[in-house]
């Protein structure tokens, strides 16, 4: 189910979201009827999932006075953003109120690629039968080692989860999070006994104290979803193929989405204009 997450920003329910993808996964998608949360090491920033190293040492330093206590509030983060971010499933949304040419490119391997378009509103609506707890938000462009975000979040478990490096801003990105995908089970203390110390003198890192146990491996979740109320939109690349549209809207129509497929007009000459 989304649960709201104050740190964090979650656009409004009208705001649209884009997915891009090649054909074979938007095949996948509708055969399997599930979304793919992969896990952070499946994507290609090799920043993904890093803690915001400065944001934690000035957050430390204002906890305590005490440069030994300094240190251990600074490791509990640290040890407790690596082990949420290795165990969570993310899925990843460009928030657009149109399409994007560097969308096209970047997540696409050519002329068959499928992008489709949905809401918050809808993706809340698909995940409200989810088990799991499910943050819904807008990643956060930082300098991981010289910029503060503050306190709430340089503390807060997901953290490196939102926050990507300012190099990323063109990807304007809506993360879905399941911190926790096998459903909240079985919780392990992630913090030593010398960080029990260190929570009851500062409250604000009990909400680090816990992850859970995982048992999905390396791979991400695949998350069964209704389509039909998820996707509002299907386009297809603007050099798809014109004779395969019709097979591929045969397809979604199995699939039982009532949904035409539409080509990208982004390419397309502006009227009453001449060629060369």
């Amino acid at each position: 189910m989304y649960e709201q997450h104050p740190p964090f920003q979650t656009p409004p329910n009208e705001v649209r979201l884009w997915r891009y993808m090649d054909v074979g996964g938007f095949l996948a998608l509708l055969l399997n009827k599930a979304l793919y949360f992969p896990r952070k090491h499946e994507l290609k920033d090799p920043w993904e999932g890093a803690v915001p190293t400065f944001s934690v040492q000035q957050a430390a330093r204002k906890l305590s006075t005490s440069e030994e206590y300094n240190l251990s509030a600074e490791e509990t983060v640290h040890q407790t953003g690596e082990s949420v971010a290795t165990q969570a499933v993310i899925s990843c949304w460009h928030e657009n109120s149109c399409e994007s040419v560097a969308m096209w490119h970047l997540y696409t391997s050519g002329a068959e690629g499928v992008a489709i378009q949905t809401t918050i509103g809808r993706l809340k609506g698909v995940l409200a039968q989810e088990p799991c707890r499910v943050t819904i938000a807008r990643v956060r462009y930082i300098d991981h080692l010289t910029e503060y975000v503050g306190e709430t979040l340089a503390l807060d478990s997901l953290a490196p989860l939102f926050c990507k490096g300012r190099g990323f801003v063109h990807e304007q990105e809506v993360r879905c999070v399941i911190k926790n995908p096998e459903g909240e089970r079985t919780e392990a203390l992630v913090c030593s006994e010398v960080n029990t110390e260190l929570k009851q003198r500062f409250p604000v890192l009990n909400q680090l104290a816990t992850v859970a146990d995982c048992d999905l491996g390396d791979r991400g979740l695949a998350l069964q979803v209704d389509l039909v109320a998820l996707i509002e939109k299907i386009v297809v690349s603007p050099r798809y193929p014109v004779w395969a549209i019709t097979a591929l809207q045969e397809v979604v129509g199995k699939a039982g989405l009532v949904v035409r497929v539409e080509t990208s007009s982004l390419f397309e000459r502006p009227p009453n204009s001449t060629t060369e």
